[in-house]
């Protein structure tokens, strides 16, 4: 018992006093434009000296003096999982190596609260001492550590590669529950864990030098808890005198922590500083209580006529502007100079929450969308203004904002364009109480129309973007919109579409609406060039 506790404790001191600082190094929290996170600035500069103090707690008895002086870690450690959330929140479950880069930064305070029970000397969930400390051992080394690692390797490798980085995150919680579940459920947990680690393994194979020691480390330490869960079946390894667990866990344990953890988070670090909230630039507006057609009255400069001055500002590889229907560019271009109405036809099950929303959205003044299909003679009005950039954060900005005949606002949206890796897109802003509802497009050909989709993937996406002060946090939602567009004599438009559209309009739309991957809502519009 004394050779487990020694080891133990410095097992975790090399944890809080070698390996957090190097995993630190690795989350710069940089956002495209240089900006970094001020909970990433805070927590690097606490990693070090506090993951000292903490390695000094671990020769301390157990007790208030133990617990104060891991204190300091602990809170470095719940800076990096608040800064873990929010990259979850920015960039949505997309993207399998950056959901495992995230999700161990979500996990690194798990190690710490296990930790600081350990130095704390109580029994969490009614363990003892010792497996506590391994607990924390483990949150630490397979929950943040292995996660930020093997998200890192599987940048560009692949749908496969990405699948191992997912299941890699899932087999720690699947491991938790597996020691306070049955005997089968460990045993399937500690299979999936080595089923994640083998993955993982071979996709740092295909890295550096540090990355394949790491990798062969991995096959090593998977092999020998594979053999420990099937301890039933199979003779499990003894070293000496040593009884099986003690191997398990002095075997495994250096394995993890030398030969996995320290080449693979120096490999990760010297591939340079993982990424920061890379979401589109944002609006800076802020919606208050009750919007209103007036909200950007104070901020209006300029006349624009349309969303956009030149379509050709959302060209791309995938868009050609000069080859769009001129009547299509003729909206986009001049959208002031259009009648529009609007169809809408919700799913069934949505009906009733359509209407609901609409009291919310008339009280708001704000997204009050109708729920019947308009005529073209309820006098709604449309007006483009043009927007201050230095107030809007965005470049050349301009309010879309559509009236009913009694004054309420249909919706206020701050329009503006912005690219990134070659892809231009549409960014629009709908004012929000305590922030705006951001929906990012780009524009693609559809035959001899276009489509203007979130579901493309790069910067598109829909996000609240809550704003107290100058903090910002974009939170991307479950939802994805894709419009349609042709003009009204394109035989490749849907027939009941062309059939619906009344005399004289000219372009024709079909708005699709999903949330969480069911489409509740189908807006159909027909535009016009007023008389």
């Amino acid at each position: 018992m004394t050779l487990l506790v020694d080891g133990l404790a410095a097992a975790l001191a090399v944890v809080v006093a070698v390996l957090a600082p190097i995993a630190a190094a690795a989350v710069d929290g940089r956002d495209r434009d240089g900006a970094r996170a001020p909970l990433v600035v805070v927590a690097r500069r606490l990693a070090l000296p506090a993951g000292a103090l903490a390695a000094i707690a671990l020769w301390l008895p157990a007790g208030a003096g133990a617990t104060l002086l891991t204190l300091p870690y602990a809170i470095a450690c719940a800076l990096f999982g608040l800064h873990g959330l929010g990259r979850l929140a920015a960039r949505g479950l997309r993207v399998p190596a950056e959901v495992a880069t995230a999700a161990g930064l979500v996990l690194w305070p798990g190690g710490a609260l296990w930790l600081l029970a350990h130095r704390a000397g109580v029994d969490l969930l009614g363990y003892p001492p010792l497996w506590v400390g391994l607990t924390a051992a483990h949150f630490h080394v397979a929950g943040a550590f292995l996660p930020i690692i093997v998200g890192r390797a599987v940048v560009g490798r692949g749908r496969v590669a990405g699948a191992v980085a997912i299941v890699a995150v899932l087999a720690v919680p699947l491991t938790a529950a597996g020691i306070a579940g049955p005997r089968w459920l460990e045993q399937a947990a500690a299979l999936t864990m080595a089923t994640a680690g083998l993955g993982g393994a071979l996709v740092l194979l295909t890295r550096g030098a540090l990355a394949r020691v790491a990798g062969a480390a991995l096959i090593a330490t998977m092999i020998l808890a594979a053999q420990y869960a099937s301890r039933g079946w199979l003779a499990p390894l003894r070293l000496g005198d040593l009884d099986a667990l003690t191997t398990m866990l002095v075997a495994h344990g250096a394995l993890n922590l030398l030969g996995v953890a320290l080449p693979g988070l120096l490999a990760t670090a010297r591939a340079g500083a993982l990424a920061g909230h890379d979401h589109p630039p944002l609006s800076r507006v802020r919606g208050r209580a009750h919007v209103g057609p007036r909200f950007f009255d104070d901020q209006q400069v300029g006349a624009p006529r349309g969303l956009v001055d030149d379509l050709a500002a959302l060209g791309h590889a995938g868009l050609d502007a000069a080859a769009v229907a001129p009547a299509i560019r003729a909206f986009y271009e001049r959208t002031a100079d259009h009648d529009l109405v609007v169809r809408p036809t919700w799913r069934r099950g949505f009906r009733v929450g359509a209407r609901l929303w609409q009291r919310i959205g008339r009280r708001l003044g704000q997204l009050d969308l109708p729920t019947d299909a308009e005529r073209g003679d309820e006098g709604i009005t449309s007006r483009i203004v043009g927007l201050a950039a230095a107030r809007d954060g965005r470049r050349d900005p301009r309010a879309w904002i559509r009236q009913y005949a009694d004054g309420r606002a249909m919706y206020v949206a701050a329009y503006a364009t912005h690219a990134h890796a070659g892809r231009a897109y549409m960014n629009i802003a709908f004012p929000l109480p305590g922030g705006s509802m951001t929906s990012v497009l780009r524009m693609d050909h559809l035959a001899r129309g276009v489509r203007v989709s979130t579901q493309v993937g790069g910067d598109a996406g829909i996000y609240y973007v809550a704003r107290v002060g100058r903090w910002t946090a974009p939170i991307r939602l479950p939802l994805s919109e894709v419009i349609d567009v042709w003009t009204a004599d394109d035989p490749a438009a849907p027939a009941d579409l062309r059939a619906a559209t009344p005399a004289g309009f000219t372009t024709i739309a079909r708005h699709q609406v999903w949330l969480c991957g069911v489409r509740f809502v189908t807006l159909d519009y027909a535009m016009r060039p007023r008389r």
